[in-house]
C-alpha cells in the first residue's frame, strides 16, 4: 500500500512540476484553508473510528471498515498534499472548481 502511494505520489508531481501555474489569489487562499481545515477535521474523526473498532466502522472503502491509525495517517497525509499540489498547479478556472468541490464533498 505504501509503494502504491508513493508511486503515485511521484508521478503526481513529476507530472504538476511541468505544469505552469496561474497566479495564487486571496480567494484560493480562502479556498484551500477552508478545505485543509474540513480535511483536519475529518482526520481526527476517521482517527477515534480506527482506534475504536468494536465500536464504530469507516465508510471509505478506500481505507477499509476497519483500518489502522497508520493507515489512516497515510491516507490523510496523501489526500492533503495531493489536493493541495492540485489545487496550486491548477488554471484558473479549474481551481476555483477544484477547491469548491473538495469543500462541498
Amino acid at each position: 500500500m505504501k509503494i502504491i502511494i508513493i508511486l503515485l505520489l511521484s508521478s503526481l508531481f513529476a507530472f504538476l512540476a511541468n505544469a505552469e501555474s496561474d497566479k495564487w489569489t486571496t480567494q484560493n487562499t480562502l479556498l484551500e484553508v477552508t478545505g485543509q481545515t474540513l480535511r483536519l477535521i475529518d482526520f481526527g474523526q476517521t482517527l477515534q473510528i480506527a482506534r475504536q473498532p468494536e465500536r464504530y466502522g469507516e465508510k471509505n472503502s478506500i481505507m477499509g471498515e476497519h483500518p489502522s491509525t497508520e493507515k489512516v495517517c497515510a491516507y490523510f497525509a496523501t489526500y492533503m498534499i495531493g489536493s493541495f499540489a492540485i489545487s496550486y498547479f491548477l488554471p484558473e478556472p479549474y481551481r476555483t472548481a477544484w477547491q469548491s468541490i473538495n469543500i462541498i464533498l
